[in-house]
């Protein structure tokens, strides 16, 4: 058994059965975890907006944030680029979890210029629960709406960081997300039959049932490789997620502005990062056992 391999097994839980969780390759993990650990300068974007409630969704604000924190903590400095609607949700994330990440709202509809890898260096780009361009240049939701007007578009941007030679990293669990397109173009499609699938490709994509759960998975890594206690409890995620609510951020299945993601009950959440909690501690303490008895 491979490195990480049950962080992988909860990462295919799929409780929405959009399939896209089953598309991780064996390995995904330690990669993206290694390559952050390299790293001196993230930069991560995150953000969908959902037109029918007209807020973004709570699937990536939560995982960006807790992310960069971990980040932070390994001595990382951390960029989120988010569109302009997500600013008040990111503040608020940075406020919440007193973080020193820095916020760089993005003006929707526009294709954002190249350049913003200049603006804003970074040795890896982080594409988490973010709007990819289909194969027709548009943005979709999962129900096959074109919302590309309220999407800063950065996959010219993603293309021109692996030219550059930064690593890139998309989290996704749609398949229509920013960098997810080799994982999305056998699962993402609308129940009337049309692909949203995106077309431009991260280096690493982390498949997960609900995006967030892709972050923390990669948060739980970076905990055993540093052996140190990175992950948010379930706990902490709530408070997070009641504090978003507060500025208006919706559940981006039900767009209720409640305290759950992706449709799913509170348990389900709570449930997930309890169990991932456990499993890393588990990791933390054989490792500590292994290094008393050396």
């Amino acid at each position: 058994m491979h490195q990480f391999a049950e962080f992988e097994m909860y990462l295919r839980f799929d409780p929405g059965q959009r399939g896209l969780a089953q598309e991780l390759r064996p390995g995904t993990l330690a990669i993206a975890a290694d390559r952050l650990l390299q790293a001196s300068r993230i930069t991560i974007a995150t953000g969908f907006f959902v037109p029918a409630a007209g807020a973004v969704e709570t699937d990536g604000p939560p995982g960006a944030a807790f992310l960069a924190r971990a980040l932070e903590r390994l001595g990382k400095q951390v960029t989120i680029l988010c569109p302009q609607a997500a600013l008040q949700a990111m503040l608020v994330c940075k406020e919440h979890l007193q973080a020193s990440f820095t916020v760089f709202p993005l003006t929707p509809g526009t294709i954002v210029s190249q350049g913003i890898l200049d603006e804003v260096p970074c040795d890896v780009f982080v594409g988490l629960e973010y709007p990819g361009q289909g194969a027709d240049g548009t943005c979709r939701n999962m129900r096959g709406r074109d919302i590309s007007e309220f999407v800063p578009i950065l996959d010219g941007v993603l293309n021109a960081a692996k030219i550059r030679g930064l690593h890139t990293i998309a989290v996704g669990d749609g398949g229509n997300e920013l960098g997810c397109g080799s994982a999305g173009f056998r699962v993402a499609y609308t129940p009337e039959g049309t692909c949203i699938a995106s077309v431009s490709d991260a280096d690493t994509i982390i498949c997960a049932g609900i995006s967030n759960w892709g972050a923390y998975a990669v948060i739980a890594a970076l905990s055993v490789l540093e052996n140190a206690e990175l992950l948010p409890t379930a706990e902490e995620e709530y408070e997070l997620l009641l504090k978003l609510c507060s500025v208006g951020v919706v559940d981006g299945c039900t767009h209720n502005c409640v305290p759950t993601v992706d449709g799913m009950t509170t348990d389900v959440c709570i449930g997930f990062l309890r169990e991932l909690n456990a499993l890393t501690e588990q990791f933390l303490e054989q490792r500590k056992a292994a290094a008393t008895s050396a």
